[in-house]
This record gives structure tokens, C-alpha cells and sequence, in this order.
């Protein structure tokens, strides 16, 4: 086989030809997990598993949105799912969401922030709902730096 084809014939085979070469490997658990933690995959599968174990033990006979909750709770736990997004804390909030027995499908950010008074603008739209909670706290006299 010349060099072109099997060169060509590796790159079609993709992640399989390296998952092969590290077959030969002693350490092929060690390659593997180095391997999806460099993808990033590691964490995700790892928080997927923990919800999944979450829904079974917590709630094994009923489906999801089983939980009853007071508007309030919806309301902040919405701003936590919201603030895990915006921080990039993906793998944390598919842990969470099913938890806490929220919705899977968000709110949407206009209808918190005008249930909760948030004036949205430029600055408010940068960060989440609950940066402008916090601030909008400070202004009235709260203190978050002395808590």
C-alpha cells in the first residue's frame, strides 16, 4: 500500500486507529481517561451518571417534574440554574436540574427579570439575573463585602 492511501485510510478510521494503538498499550485504562479528560468528556459523563443515580434512587418509580414547588423556589432555583450556564457549569447544572425538580426547559430570562423587577440593559445582559440581585441589594444598603 503506498504511503498516501494508508495515510488516507488512517484518517478515515479516525479516534478508532488511536483507540487500536493504545490497545497495545499496558495502561489502557490510563490512556483512556487521560484521554477524556483532556476532551473534557470525563467531567460531563461523570455528572450524567451521578443525575441518572440521582432520579433512580431519589425518585424510582415516578418521572420527572414530580416535584411540587412553590413559585418562589422555581424562581430561585431558575436563577441557579442560570448562573451554572452562564459560569460554564454545564456539568454541575445537569446534576442539579433534575435535583432540585426543575423543568428541563428553562425560563426565559426576560420573564425573571421583569418578575423579579430587574430593569434589563447593556450591563444587566452581560451578566446573570443573579449579579443584578446582588447588586440591586448593595444599592439599598445591604453590604455583601461584610457577610
Amino acid at each position: 500500500m503506498s504511503r498516501s492511501i494508508e495515510t488516507g485510510a488512517r484518517r478515515k478510521t479516525g479516534g478508532f486507529a488511536a483507540l487500536q494503538s493504545m490497545a497495545d498499550q499496558p495502561n489502557l485504562d490510563e490512556a483512556l481517561k487521560e484521554a477524556l479528560e483532556s476532551r473534557g468528556v470525563l467531567n460531563r459523563l461523570k455528572a450524567k451518571v451521578r443525575a441518572e443515580i440521582y432520579k433512580l434512587v431519589d425518585h424510582p418509580s415516578r418521572g420527572p417534574h414530580t416535584k411540587l414547588l412553590s413559585n418562589q423556589k422555581l424562581i430561585m432555583n431558575e436563577l441557579i440554574r442560570e448562573y451554572l450556564l452562564f459560569n460554564d457549569c454545564g456539568d454541575t447544572a445537569s446534576v442539579f436540574i433534575p435535583e432540585a425538580g426543575q423543568p428541563e426547559i428553562p425560563f426565559d430570562r426576560a420573564f425573571l427579570a421583569s418578575r423579579l423587577g430587574i430593569q434589563e440593559d447593556a450591563i444587566t445582559r452581560q451578566n446573570p439575573l443573579l449579579h443584578a440581585l446582588v447588586s440591586k441589594a448593595c444599592r439599598v444598603g445591604w453590604d455583601a463585602d461584610n457577610v
